[in-house]
């Protein structure tokens, strides 16, 4: 974690307290110095000076989950490549290195190879989104590829990107759900001051860092995706690349992140999958400051946990669609629709002869109705 970052992250409390105390680093075990004088905590502890909650510093990732033991315990054949002086003591005090190897469980299901490295490819076009001449070497269907040339720049990255260069760009941007980081590599001229991505995959964040900032993780050493990464990215080097942007481990409904204190929060097909959406419009909401927008894609399917969730709910502005639903989440929350842009396409590259093509929806809210915070 860049030691700059402190500055933008909080305590996330938990689904029932909402806590957003101030972190402060309460020991360093190894740390690195990057040209330019940018400092990198590479293993380290991380307390709350309001409620005394520790979160762990790992390989340079911070890991704001409020159970991140529980957390760390269900990738434990993750952590066990990285050496000890990647670890904090609080990790270590795990002992996952004295536990047999264990399967992996359905929480990190989604966490596995073929499905991160599906996301990685679908990343790769926000990395090359100038160069789509060049996707021979990825597609070998000229039906596949010609799809995917006409309709990528048409999506929700880009619909977002041409909004921030009207506005001139903004001073801090968040995004919730930022995989491997791709799409603030295309927001990143636009933001003058800092951004942060989150991801509640532990591997996403790491391949995040090591593409976007271009440091190095061991969690991505003898791994199969690591060839994938340095495909995607250049060589590990002395100096940050983006030494305003970084990428923390995060639940999307406790978000560990300063309040009243972005301009931009985005979040890219994640509200679909969600288990908690009223959650997670509240805690957003909160983060926003006068004048900020939420800027949120979804394909809004009938079959998703968003739409299970809010499918009991009684709304004062009843509705039966999904779209509206929520849009009266977010208001009921004091935020005003802007906009929506219906049937923004979203491509899933599965193969060089295979990919799922969705059709999602932008909503576009600002907040115009609180007082900025001390």
């Amino acid at each position: 974690m860049l030691v700059q970052t402190l500055q933008h992250i909080a305590c996330p409390g938990t689904s029932n307290i909402s806590c957003g105390g101030l972190l402060e680093v309460r020991d360093i075990k190894s740390r690195a110095v990057f040209r330019g004088g940018f400092e990198e905590i590479a293993a380290g502890e991380l307390e709350c000076n309001n409620c005394g909650h520790d979160y762990p510093i790992v390989g340079g990732i911070a890991i704001l989950v409020p159970d991140w033991r529980a957390y760390l315990v269900a990738r434990a054949n993750l952590l066990t490549r990285l050496p000890p002086n990647a670890l904090p003591d609080n990790v270590l005090r795990l002992g996952l290195w004295r536990k047999p190897e264990t399967p992996p469980t359905e929480d990190i299901e989604w966490e596995s190879s073929e499905i991160l490295e599906s996301y990685l490819l679908n990343q790769f076009l926000c990395f090359n989104a100038d160069q789509l001449d060049d996707l021979e070497d990825i597609f070998s269907s000229k039906l596949i590829l010609d799809s995917v040339r006409s309709l990528w720049m048409n999506g929700p990255y880009f619909t977002l990107r041409e909004h921030l260069s009207r506005l001139g760009g903004c001073s801090r941007i968040l995004e919730i759900g930022c995989s491997v980081g791709g799409g603030l590599h295309l927001l990143e001229e636009f933001v003058h001051e800092t951004a942060i991505g989150a991801d509640l995959s532990l591997r996403a964040v790491a391949v995040a860092r090591r593409m976007m900032l271009q440091i190095g993780s061991p969690l991505l050493e003898s791994d199969r995706l690591a060839q994938a990464v340095a495909a995607l990215s250049e060589e590990v080097t002395e100096r940050v690349r983006c030494p305003f942007l970084d990428f923390i481990v995060a639940d999307g409904t406790l978000p560990p992140v300063a309040r009243r204190h972005w301009d931009v929060l985005s979040s890219i097909n994640v509200i679909d999958v969600t288990n908690n959406p009223r959650q997670m419009a509240e805690r957003s909401v909160d983060l926003l400051r006068t004048g900020g927008m939420i800027y949120l894609t979804a394909p809004f399917s009938i079959r998703s946990p968003l739409s299970r969730r809010l499918s009991a709910v009684k709304y004062s502005n009843e509705s039966d669609d999904l779209v509206h639903r929520v849009i009266t989440m977010f208001c009921e929350k004091g935020l005003q629709l802007k906009s929506i842009v219906q049937d923004l396409p979203w491509i899933i590259p599965r193969g060089p002869r295979y990919i799922e093509l969705l059709s999602v929806d932008a909503l576009t809210f600002s907040q115009h109705n609180i007082s900025e915070g001390p």
